[in-house]
């Protein structure tokens, strides 16, 4: 089983050393089917590290689609499955993200693990054309790293199997010279919805530095003053006209892909919770939003109780409390920018009464 909560002793495997490793798998049917995996795709072929020892699993973060999905290696002390939550992930050689075996990057080769994720996985996977694409996301919150000095090609998978492309310019150019980095380097990032404090209702589109694997070295004199110097856990930035600003990216293809932050709170298609509440909007009091004009919502009364379908529920998304105000999945008050926001031109119209105790 590839289910880290159906996993067995005889799942766990033993790769250390191998260049390839073979896999078999028993179906219910008692068919034996046979397949492989390498540790390195690239022309090097290195062999999986020593201690390579645990237990094949799939992993997908529950508001993403299928397509989403992806092998991943849980490195253990024994073959007893409850050392499973105690393991590690097997990382890539460059130790920047945990090896894994995207699903839509299966082939016939991995035959075993098709099998076993049936019917968990798109029917069309082994159509697409992305086996040699580096950088290939499928939701837009993916890391993956980014040189400094270099151009790239950024492949998409959306959830329908949509595949785009698209050329990504250097990062942090000279200015007046855009193809020309101030910098060399290699970065883990990572794309995000904008911040609502900056870009409300807006299609914009960061990057997040999550961790630098090689750090930036100038490649022009004075680098520092043409552009900021990366660093981690930050929003990645450029000077323009003497200003500091977010690096922002409006390219189609990245809008269209699923997202973590800000997508609609259901777990396998299912909604996370069910119930009925009673809110109101309100007016916007947040420090975020104090040069604008933002609505909240804020919870009223339970009508019926606000149950979890799922036990996971609870993780993801807090339960709304009465008298506090409705949260989405990334933490942070659901709100609506008045002054944006088509749907909303009704709402800010109505006349408002901020200190009035509703009659309920």
């Amino acid at each position: 089983s590839l289910d880290p909560e159906r996993l067995q002793s005889s799942d766990f495997a033993d790769l250390s050393g191998k260049k390839t490793s073979q896999l078999y798998a028993q179906l219910k049917d008692g068919l034996l089917v046979k397949g492989m995996i390498r540790y390195d795709r690239t022309r090097s072929r290195a062999p999986f590290p020593s201690k390579t020892r645990g237990f094949l699993y799939y992993h997908r973060h529950p508001f993403l689609p299928l397509t989403t999905g992806e092998i991943r290696f849980r490195v253990t002390e024994s073959s007893d499955p409850t050392c499973f939550q105690n393991g590690a992930d097997l990382t890539r050689s460059d130790g920047a993200l945990p090896w894994s075996l995207p699903v839509i990057r299966l082939q016939d080769c991995h035959a075993p693990i098709i099998r076993l994720l049936e019917p968990d996985i798109p029917e069309a996977i082994s159509n697409l054309n992305i086996l040699f694409q580096k950088i290939c996301l499928t939701f837009l919150e993916q890391p993956f790293v980014m040189r400094l000095d270099a151009t790239c090609t950024i492949t998409t998978v959306d959830s329908q199997l949509h595949v785009r492309k698209s050329h990504m310019p250097v990062l942090l150019p000279v200015p007046e010279h855009k193809l020309r980095s101030t910098f060399k380097g290699r970065l883990l990032v990572r794309f995000e919805q904008a911040p609502l404090s900056e870009h409300e209702n807006d299609t914009s589109i960061v990057m997040r530095v999550l961790k630098v694997l090689e750090p930036p070295e100038p490649l022009v004199a004075y680098a520092h003053l043409f552009q900021p110097i990366p660093e981690p856990g930050t929003l990645l930035k450029y000077k323009s006209f003497r200003q500091i600003r977010n690096h922002t990216f409006n390219h189609q293809f990245l809008t269209r892909l699923p997202r973590i932050t800000g997508s609609t709170p259901t777990l396998d298609g299912e909604p996370l919770y069910v119930g009925r509440i009673v809110l109101r909007f309100e007016r916007s009091t947040l420090p975020q939003h104090k040069n604008g004009n933002f609505a909240v919502l804020r919870v009223l009364k339970i009508l019926d109780a606000i149950k979890p379908v799922n036990p996971r529920a609870t993780v993801h998304l807090p339960v709304p409390l009465v008298g506090e105000l409705l949260v989405s999945i990334s933490g942070r008050a659901r709100s609506f920018n008045l002054d944006k926001a088509k749907f909303m031109q009704g709402l800010r119209a109505l006349p408002s009464l901020p200190d009035d105790e509703p009659d309920l």
